[in-house]
């Protein structure tokens, strides 16, 4: 399957590259239903998504908070985050409410996490296309130990400005593609925690990044099991320091 995501794809077209078929698609291992939080005629600002976690949007709707439980699964066929399509389905449970009521994750402009929180089997989108979300507080307390697949889980993050992945558990992950995809605001990345040697796919996994100056990767950055390695760096004019020498 062709997969070709935001403009770093675009931007990989017009350098030339070739673009091969991806590795495989993700399942989701448990599927349950939003539970639903409203009183009738309003728009619920809360409730719970995934296995037990809770959200909550501000008053002005421009601050998502997550807390406790499991994160629903996402699938890198869906370009929409887990996070927003359960939302939506709480908040237009019979398509009856108006579309412009319900979350936009490009009005969001900050995260905060509450831990103990955790993500599913796959991370896959899990923050993609949150494109006003400047800071993402409590990465630390994300649990991913049971992540395999991490793709596109920041893709199209545009106003991010940083990211704290110290504590991001990768030793289970397979799946990295697309995983930091056209982060036009940052300009330093820190993966020197990963742990990649299961990893399989690392398909434009920085590319479009256009301020990007720095990748620090870190002694466990292991590439000896990728197949796809594609488009890796592709688009990322202001990259000036990567040792790749592990």
């Amino acid at each position: 399957m062709l997969h070709m995501k935001s403009t770093l794809f675009v931007a990989a077209l017009a350098l030339g590259f070739l673009i091969p078929a991806g590795a495989g698609t993700s399942t989701a291992p448990f599927a349950s239903a939003p539970t639903i939080a409203q009183a009738e005629g309003t728009v619920p600002k809360s409730g719970t998504i995934g296995q037990g976690c809770h959200w909550e949007l501000s008053d002005n709707d421009t601050t998502l908070t997550l807390s406790g439980g499991t994160l629903p699964n996402g699938s890198f066929d869906d370009d929409s985050s887990p996070i927003v399509t359960d939302i939506r389905a709480i908040q237009r449970p019979d398509n009856s409410v108006p579309w412009s009521e319900t979350i936009h994750p490009e009005n969001i402009t900050k995260f905060i996490l509450k831990g103990p929180i955790k993500t599913g089997t796959s991370a896959a989108n899990l923050f993609r296309g949150f494109m006003g979300t400047a800071t993402i507080d409590g990465l630390d307390q994300l649990d991913t130990s049971a992540a395999t697949d991490m793709r596109s889980m920041f893709d199209n993050d545009h106003a991010l400005t940083s990211l704290d992945l110290s504590h991001f558990d990768t030793h289970n992950v397979t799946q990295m593609g697309s995983m930091f995809a056209t982060e036009e605001s940052l300009t330093s990345l820190d993966v020197s925690s990963f742990d990649t040697h299961k990893v399989t796919d690392m398909f434009g996994m920085f590319g479009g990044s256009y301020l990007l100056q720095t990748i620090i990767l870190g002694k466990n950055f292991d590439t000896q099991n990728v197949t796809n390695m594609s488009a890796m760096f592709a688009a990322d004019p202001s990259l000036a320091n990567l040792d790749i020498s592990g």
